[in-house]
């Protein structure tokens, strides 16, 4: 009688050999598979023996590997993450190099994260390889700056304009605090920087625009290249608190466009500080870099 499989009434049936095979495996830990083989008068079942160990060592292995994948991205990201972060503080700033073992050892992980995270990095523009150094710290010439702060007085514009239509009695208030704090940090720089960007990262929340918040989040990266704080010039905190405490008037007045003049005149200012900040720079570099009696217009 033929072992062939058939249909029967409409209805397919499971091969013989594969209902021998789902048996003995249910019952035994070492039993027989059915072999298949091909022929004229259909399909024939032999029985060969197998360990059915091998198969529970394979699932076993298989889940290893997933486990040893799902490590690796989680070193990448971890990698990736603190990278970025370093690169925002200004623990490396624009320019350093960035070593693909240095940044193993730094994080105490392997080169194969830490050159994912330099690849990501470089995907987003935070790190460039140039011919003679290899990858570095991405920096912003003088036209890339000014682009940047022409797109930021749009977008915190908007923002401020749709946190005065938005924004709810608690977020204001949280605003409001934080402004107020900025008096006693007046003269302090770093604790002015983290301040700020509290202070801007509220008024995204109040905006209630997951879009523009995402947009803005992502120009906060590229300010990172910027290098240093115009802050730190003579007078620009107590500026820029008072440019705070305008955006905050005409939010809780409720002025969508007096709040996205007062936020757009906001970023001129800082543009100007960062401008002139960038020439100090340039021009103390160069006093450094002059021969002596070389002199010039």
């Amino acid at each position: 009688m033929s072992a062939a499989i058939h249909a029967h009434h409409g209805h397919s049936l499971m091969h013989p050999c594969a209902i021998a095979l789902t048996a003995s495996a249910r019952c035994f830990s070492r039993r027989s598979i059915a072999g298949m083989r091909g022929g004229a008068g259909g399909w024939a079942c032999a029985m060969v023996p197998v360990d059915v160990r091998h198969f529970e060592m394979d699932a076993v292995s298989n889940r290893a590997w997933a486990d040893m994948s799902r490590s690796d991205v989680s070193r990448g990201e971890t990698a990736y993450q603190q990278l970025k972060a370093a690169i925002q503080a200004g623990e490396m700033p624009p320019g350093s190099r960035v070593r693909e073992l240095e940044i193993a050892e730094r994080l105490g992980l392997s080169r194969t994260p830490a050159r994912e995270a330099i690849r990501r990095l470089e995907a987003e523009g935070l790190i460039s390889f140039t011919p003679r150094f290899g990858a570095v710290v991405s920096k912003l010439d003088h036209q890339e700056t000014i682009e940047l702060y022409d797109i930021r007085e749009v977008l915190e514009g908007a923002a401020a304009g749709f946190a005065a239509r938005h924004a709810s009695v608690a977020e204001i208030e949280e605003l409001e605090e934080l402004i107020a704090s900025e008096v006693d940090h007046f003269g302090q720089s770093r604790s002015m920087v983290d301040l700020n960007q509290l202070i801007h990262s509220a008024i995204y929340h109040a905006a209630h625009n997951r879009f523009l918040k995402r947009s803005l989040i992502g120009l906060r990266d590229s300010m990172a290249l910027l290098g240093g704080t115009t802050l730190r010039l003579p007078g620009r905190d107590e500026s820029a608190h008072n440019e705070h405490l305008a955006i905050l008037a005409a939010i809780k007045g409720r002025d969508p466009k007096t709040a996205k003049e007062a936020a757009q005149l906001h970023i001129r200012n800082a543009q100007r500080s960062r401008l002139k900040l960038m020439r100090q720079e340039y021009l103390s570099r160069s006093s450094d870099e002059d021969e002596p009696g070389i002199t010039g217009d």
